[in-house]
């Protein structure tokens, strides 16, 4: 036993200070958290507060071992959480962190006000996993269905940086951004759908000569005719309709997930956007790694984890396993086949500079710029796309009509115009 001195915040807000005597720093944060209050900093009487505490900011790391990444499991695959209420979990887990709440205490905090079934699931289970002195990221990884692979080895990143608050800052953003693109597909997706569906149960009936000729033209035979052809053609539309909702759970497949992505990056604009994305975010953690000193074979390790296609993550992991022992950055960007000529020739002038880092943060800039300037050509050509298809298709119902009406009908009924 030995006297600990502690700083403390209760449900109110206000800053404790006091001693007590327990076996570790761990103890007394757990005797704090049981009294109702959030350790904030827990040290030996006998030193300064500076030299330790319970709560300190992640010292650099160079763990080799990417507890972020489960064996095989796509980088992409989305969370069971809704994406704004994971971004924002992460956000005032950050918050957290930042004002120096333990990790085990700040899940409990977070665990009161979580109502989505899934997160408040797990989130007890990581209080507990972090409070035995497994690491955020680890913590994450027993849960791929709650937390995506990039997600994960972001935070992964993070505390072998010495940043994790940071790094849950970014994950939060990226799920914010991304929360809201899929906000505005969705839109357009949905209108996509209601037209298909529309048109399998619509368009048969523009035809009204071809059912109009062989019966007598009497309202009640019209309507009976009309109520056929609908019932006839609803469970096609009811096909369509269950094909597009279990659409969402498909696509989670890993295997599935796998094929999408290759397909994606060869999409035209839309394609460009997810790899610019992917190489800057892959930059950028590369860069915040070889600051912090990580050894290259590690943060090139982690960075690849943190792009959200799998097809880019591949070919980027696959560069270090080709190159086992390489470490300069310029070969393995010409090794990965994913960087142009222009982007290996920063990086071989970052290292013999001696500013490698430096040079990953103009490039990654430098992505995030492109990825922009191909969205905003994306989401033109979509709405483009949109409007094109739905003129179509009414057009097309309108000609069916037309000439039905004023072409067909009339001769069916015997009258020549």
């Amino acid at each position: 036993m030995g006297l600990f001195r502690y700083e403390a915040v209760d449900k109110a807000g206000r800053v404790l200070h006091g001693a007590m005597d327990a076996s570790d720093e761990r103890q007394v944060a757990d005797r704090l958290t049981k009294m109702g209050y959030s350790a904030r900093a827990v040290y030996p009487a006998n030193q300064s507060r500076t030299v330790q505490t319970a709560v300190a900011r992640p010292q650099p790391t160079s763990s080799a071992t990417p507890a972020a990444a489960p064996p095989g499991a796509p980088v992409s695959v989305r969370s069971a959480v809704p994406l704004s209420t994971l971004a924002a979990f992460f956000r005032q887990l950050s918050t957290l962190v930042k004002s120096g709440i333990p990790l085990h205490q700040s899940f409990v905090d977070l665990a009161a006000f979580t109502r989505q079934k899934h997160l408040a699931r797990v989130l007890p289970r990581m209080r507990d996993a972090v409070q035995s002195g497994q690491k955020l990221s680890g913590a994450m990884a027993a849960h791929p269905g709650v937390f995506p692979v990039w997600a994960t080895a972001s935070v992964w990143a993070g505390e072998m940086s010495g940043k994790l608050e940071i790094a849950l800052e970014e994950v939060a953003f990226e799920l914010e951004r991304e929360a809201s693109d899929t906000r505005a597909g969705g839109l357009w997706w949905f209108i996509t759908k209601l037209t298909i569906v529309s048109c399998v149960i619509i368009l048969p009936l523009c035809d009204v000569s071809s059912w109009l000729n062989t019966m007598n033209t009497s309202l009640t035979d019209i309507i009976t005719r009309v109520t056929a052809i609908t019932l006839r053609w609803t469970p096609l539309a009811i096909a369509v309709t269950a094909l597009f909702i279990a659409w969402t759970s498909i696509k989670r497949v890993p295997s599935v997930r796998l094929a999408l992505d290759g397909i994606l990056v060869h999409v035209p604009v839309w394609g460009n956007l997810h790899k610019y994305r992917g190489l800057a975010r892959f930059l950028h953690v590369l860069d915040m790694l070889y600051t912090a000193g990580i050894s290259p074979g590690t943060a090139w390790d982690a960075a690849s984890l943190t792009v959200k296609n799998n097809d880019i993550a591949r070919k980027l992991k696959a560069a270090r396993v080709r190159h086992p022992n390489v470490e300069r950055a310029a070969d393995l960007f010409q090794s990965s086949g994913v960087f142009a000529m222009e982007d290996v020739g920063m990086a071989e002038v970052g290292e013999k500079s001696g500013r490698l880092p430096e040079s990953l943060g103009q490039l990654s800039r430098i992505y995030e710029e492109r990825a922009d300037h191909s969205r905003a050509i994306g989401r033109a050509w979509s709405i483009s796309l949109l409007i094109t298809s739905q003129i179509a298709v009414s057009g097309i119902a309108t000609i069916i009509m037309v000439y039905s009406y004023f072409v067909k009908l009339p001769k069916g009924l015997g009258i020549d115009w």
